[in-house]
């Protein structure tokens, strides 16, 4: 669920921990790297956030880059 507050977008704690499920899930689901734009269409999440959360999950090393724009899953 999202919180909206003066027309703000806040995320809580609990949302992203669901966002960055997701994109997990569909990056193992996928069986190969992918791209930002492909995990766009396949979840539905804007690239901005996806950027921001697959920067999130590389410092937890949850993900790998194989070669530059390509992400994948461990």
């Amino acid at each position: 669920m999202w919180l909206y507050l003066n027309k703000i977008l806040i995320f809580t704690h609990k949302n992203i921990m669901k966002i960055r499920g997701i994109i997990l899930k569909t990056m193992k689901d996928s069986n190969k790297p992918v791209k930002i734009g492909e995990l766009e269409e396949l979840t539905g999440i804007s690239k901005k956030i996806i950027t921001k959360e697959l920067k999130n999950l590389q410092k937890e090393e949850k993900i790998i880059v194989p070669k530059r724009s390509y992400y994948h899953a461990k």
